[in-house]
């Protein structure tokens, strides 16, 4: 399921994935978008927050741990995929 989260930010819930498959998941989607021409003339690219559902926590905090991820894949450089 895709959605938008925010002005530039969208949130892709992956259910019944594990860890490596939504981490291999998040780093094709990268990859895809790097490598896309846009027909503009600068690259575009596509950082990447990445938390999984741990038992008896509230999505709230799920996706705050998202958030943070790829507030520290923006500041690590961009274009990257990290997790939480």
């Amino acid at each position: 399921t895709v959605g938008r989260w925010g002005g530039e930010e969208f949130l892709i819930i992956c259910s019944e994935t594990e860890f490596d498959g939504i981490l291999t998941q998040a780093e094709k989607l990268k990859e895809k978008v790097e490598n896309f021409d846009f027909s503009v003339k600068e690259q575009k690219t596509a950082s990447f927050g990445v938390s999984l559902y741990n038992k008896n926590e509230s999505v709230k905090d799920m996706i705050k741990r998202a958030d943070d991820a790829l507030y520290e894949a923006k500041i690590a450089g961009k274009n990257r995929v990290e997790y939480k």
